[in-house]
């Protein structure tokens, strides 16, 4: 993006992710405003208010802006601004090249594939949105008293014992 970028604001139904390869970018949602500088990852929650501009100086800045829907309670643990480490930062590097690949660019708001995107990449931008996902969950919770895996506690335990006695048996 330019150093004239303003992206209006918004707000919709499903999450939204900001990452700045490259420069920076400046982020304002309903409670604060953020300054996201290289190396920076920003998880918007849906219906959040959100816009995003230009930061002063960065000239042509990479951003990755995905947007997805989700579900899962769990990424509420990495809401907002958070400093990418070096295998979270790869997969980011994964998924652009995956989307350069199979993607039209420059795009403007709406995707269009290549004429002859390689077979699966849209398969592996998924999967490496995911796992830079589960990633930063795993390091927002590692140690943490506050969050517990479901399946430790003991009704989680007892279910997938008994599901797994059914297939026994089956057999």
């Amino acid at each position: 993006v330019g150093t004239d970028f303003l992206y209006p604001e918004e707000a919709h139904d499903f999450y939204e992710f900001l990452f700045v390869e490259k420069g920076g970018l400046i982020c304002e949602t309903e409670k604060e405003r953020l300054v996201l500088e290289e190396g920076d990852f920003l998880l918007i929650p849906p219906n959040t208010s959100h816009s995003s501009f230009s930061a002063q100086g960065a000239e042509n800045s990479v951003i990755m802006c995905v947007c997805f829907k989700s579900r899962s309670g769990v990424l509420s643990v990495i809401n907002g601004k958070n400093r990418l480490e070096e295998e979270e930062r790869e997969l980011t590097s994964k998924i652009l090249t995956e989307a350069r690949a199979t993607f039209v660019f420059p795009f403007d708001k709406k995707l269009a594939l290549n004429a002859n995107p390689r077979l699966g990449s849209q398969q592996l931008i998924e999967i490496y949105i995911e796992e830079l996902l589960i990633k930063l969950i795993q390091r927002a919770t590692y140690n943490n008293d506050k969050f517990q895996v479901a399946a430790d506690s003991e009704s989680s335990k007892k279910y997938l014992v008994g599901e797994t006695l059914k297939i026994l048996k089956k057999r």
